[in-house]
């Protein structure tokens, strides 16, 4: 991960129920981060998985997040809650070289100090040094002081995401350091409030003072001054201390930090208004007006009084400036009514406010709108529980709207609730409707017949008494329903022996669509059904009379389509579903390569290239492939993301140019591998292809001093041509040249006399030297 960039993390939770107690937890080592929940009924084992967004900073480098799914059953359940862990996940964070201080004295006296140059960076970074009094390249990240003359030595630490310098003056005064102190030694001030410092001495001195852009002095005695600001305004100018001290003047910058709270903090989303829709991605964004210094900034989000994120800044501008910060958030049905909100603190150190300054935003009111969706897709009534309604209400935002459909309903209704106790017995269907889609449910209304048995006396010859009244027309209607009775016997000793299997097949079990295209799939039941049907936001159907149904939609365009055939019996198992492996997919509106970087590629360097995919769906089935020419270098599946709706995904790929690679062609190519059900061969969008101009230091093709006799007459050349990028120049040096020769690779060897000739040809980059060495060939020889 890059400092500062932001990442979701994802935790899948296979097979659990009942998931509305489903509780996870996130975990950075030992701390608790967050706590996800969910509002989903279904009782029967489902997959799920919930998200964190983090941002990436140099402390998170090396540590481990993991997950925690534990059920929350009640006080019914265990009380030590049923628990599932992950394995942790190690997080490496790149960052670039960063120094504490950019300048650093030291004393000709301190000769035991080294000028060390080491900073914490990920990747480690290279070090180069540069000073007019060093006489080779130094790349270790300290020097010993001893080696080195009085003067300026800047070290440069560097990695592919960044450099960091740091000036080191060794000083030829023999006492570098200025004898003064400040107290307090490092004020915090508030923009506009006052401040007062002494700057104190316990040397002899021909003076002292401060040099200052505001406020007043008084010398309290020879070796005490002090600097008093009723009302400090200054942001940029630097406050110093002077002493004249040994014959000479020496000063000291006082560090001083100056504040000041925001003006305001606000939080909105980002390109969006009204109400959010369930499972769609927003950004919530913190604006921050007219704070100082940036780098103390410090911004919270949280949700309710759940801390979810901080962001930090790294600028170090000194001035009042304004900020913002971001966050990434999926919408669910738990966040309809929530309040976010972000919260500015700034974090001053030991020497600032212990309780830090801080200003929050008002809330942020959510909104979620969501489509209705029922728990089970039918229910039975029985005709003995007359104070039993079929209750078709289902939570939906907006609230929705209900129709039944019944060839017994004699007029349209459209509550929510029907008493039982007014219908006959046949099924009911009910849809709850809002915008985002609908939802239906068959109640079914069953008729059941009680049997009274009737024992009637008999005579000695066993035929039963005339005068038990309707004892005959008893006979006769059980004698009628003797083989419907059997028959459903059959029935029932067919459901035992067969246990509990759906009979409902559906065809083709897996089915892979393209957005936007038709689908049609069937489901037939093996064994006689009541209804038949299948539960869907497009295209729900049912059937009281066939032993199949189809499932059809001319254009299928919702992402969170999830069909299921559901098939209500006559005898166990009373009712089954089978849902559908439906694949709805999108190849990408564009696939675009770039460098990670600005300034030219230089051989040997680290350097990124970047591939955007945009709005590609489902993710899980893309795999990125890279191509140097027409080799490929790398692939980058996603296989562990499960998000169904189109997103936006990038790769990156490391290189390490060398001059071989100038003018090589890179490309990237996404292809949604959708297995044997989908399209082949796969649908595959190219980038164009990003041409890598390499810049590398001359080099000689032969590098060997050339030695060339030559006559009067003849045509013999110097050629000095060496290939390097940009293009080098040439220069000639010799004794024997009276005036200089400027960029010419190659001189006739004839106009020369004889002599050694150097020829240097250097760019950017650096230089090399060739040596030609022309001998006089005697006439004759």
């Amino acid at each position: 991960m890059i400092r500062g960039e932001q990442y979701k993390l994802q935790c899948d939770i296979q097979d659990v129920a009942p998931v509305k107690s489903l509780r996870v937890k996130w975990f950075k080592g030992e701390t608790l981060l967050n706590l996800t929940t969910f509002s989903d009924t279904t009782r029967s084992p489902v997959n799920e998985s919930a998200t964190l967004l983090i941002t990436a900073n140099k402390a998170d480098d090396g540590v481990q997040y993991r997950c925690e799914a534990e059920l929350e059953l009640g006080p019914d359940g265990p009380q030590t809650p049923p628990t599932v862990t992950s394995k942790p996940l190690d997080i490496t964070v790149h960052y670039k070289p960063k120094h504490s201080s950019s300048v650093e004295i030291i004393s000709t006296n301190s000769n035991e100090v080294s000028l060390d140059c080491t900073v914490v960076a990920n990747p480690a970074p290279t070090y180069t040094w540069h000073s007019k009094h060093l006489l080779e390249k130094k790349t270790s990240s300290v020097l010993p002081s001893s080696t080195l003359t009085p003067g300026n030595y800047t070290c440069t630490a560097t990695n592919y995401l960044g450099k960091s310098s740091k000036v080191f003056i060794k000083s030829s005064d023999a006492h570098a350091e200025c004898p003064v102190q400040f107290n307090p030694p490092r004020p915090v001030v508030k923009y506009n409030s006052p401040v007062s410092v002494n700057c104190s001495t316990t040397v002899p001195h021909d003076g002292m003072g401060w040099e200052k852009a505001e406020g007043e002095e008084s010398i309290i005695n020879d070796r005490l001054v002090t600097w008093n600001v009723q009302n400090l305004r200054q942001w940029e100018k630097d406050v110093f201390c002077y002493i004249n001290y040994n014959e000479s003047q020496c000063t000291l910058t006082l560090p001083i930090t100056i504040y000041k709270t925001p003006d305001s903090v606000s939080i909105s989303t980002v390109d969006h208004t009204g109400p959010m829709i369930r499972g769609e991605h927003y950004k919530l964004q913190c604006d921050i007006q007219d704070v100082a210094p940036v780098k103390s900034l410090r911004v919270k989000w949280f949700k309710g009084e759940t801390q979810l994120n901080l962001t930090t800044f790294n600028d170090t501008t000194k001035t009042p400036v304004n900020e913002s910060a971001t966050l990434l958030i999926t919408a669910n049905k738990a966040d309809d009514g929530v309040q976010y909100r972000c919260e500015a603190e700034l974090e001053l150190g030991p020497d600032g406010p212990q309780t830090p300054p801080t200003v929050t935003s008002k809330p942020l009111d959510i909104t979620v709108h969501y489509k209705p969706k029922h728990s089970s897709s039918v229910e039975i009534i029985s005709t003995n529980s007359n104070e039993v309604s079929l209750d078709c209400t289902v939570v939906a935002n907006p609230a929705p709207t209900y129709t039944w459909h019944s060839k017994h309903l004699l007029e349209k209704k459209t509550s929510s609730v029907l008493p039982s106790s007014t219908l006959t017995p046949g099924n009911y269907t009910c849809t709850a409707t809002n915008y985002l889609g609908k939802s239906s449910k068959v109640f079914i209304k069953s008729s059941e017949i009680t049997f009274t048995v009737l024992v009637a006396k008999r005579d000695r010859d066993g035929i039963p008494f005339a005068s038990v009244p309707g004892l005959k027309q008893i006979s006769t209607i059980f004698n009628k329903m003797k083989s419907i009775l059997l028959c459903f016997l059959g029935l029932f000793i067919i459901g035992i022996v067969l246990g509990d299997s759906c009979f409902l097949e559906i065809s083709p079990s897996r089915v892979v669509v393209k957005f936007g295209d038709p689908v049609s799939v069937s489901c037939v039941a093996s064994r006689p059904v009541r209804v038949l049907g299948w539960e869907s936001i497009i295209g729900a159907s049912h059937t009281q009379q066939d032993l199949s149904v189809q499932w059809q939609v001319d254009s299928l365009t919702d992402w969170i389509e999830e069909p299921i055939c559901y098939g209500v019996f006559f005898t166990a198992p009373r009712q089954c579903e089978e849902k559908l492996n439906l694949v709805l997919y999108k190849q990408p509106d564009s696939v675009s390569i770039r460098l990670n970087h600005t300034s030219p590629v230089v051989e040997g360097r680290k350097y990124q290239l970047l591939c955007e995919v945009q709005n590609v769906a489902p993710v899980q089935y893309l795999v990125l492939r890279w191509y140097r020419g027409q080799n490929e270098v790398y692939n980058h599946s996603f296989s562990e993301l499960s998000t169904a709706i189109p997103v936006q995904v990038s790769s990156t790929l490391l290189i390490v140019p060398n001059r071989a690679d100038d003018g090589a062609h890179y490309r990237c190519e996404a292809a949604l591998e959708l297995g044997a059900e989908g399209p082949q061969p796969p649908p595959r969008v190219q980038s164009e292809e990003l041409s890598i101009a390499v810049q590398y230091p001359p080099e000689f093709p032969s590098p060997k001093e050339e030695i060339l006799e030559i006559s009067e007459d003849g045509d013999m050349r110097l050629n000095c041509i060496a290939v390097g990028n940009p293009s080098p120049v040439y220069t000639w040096s010799s004794s024997n040249l009276q005036e200089m020769v400027d960029n010419q690779p190659v001189l006739k060897a004839a106009s020369l006399g004889a002599g050694v000739y150097t020829c240097t040809a250097s760019n950017i980059l650096g230089k090399k030297s060739k040596q030609f060495v022309i001998k006089q060939k005697s006439k004759g020889v």
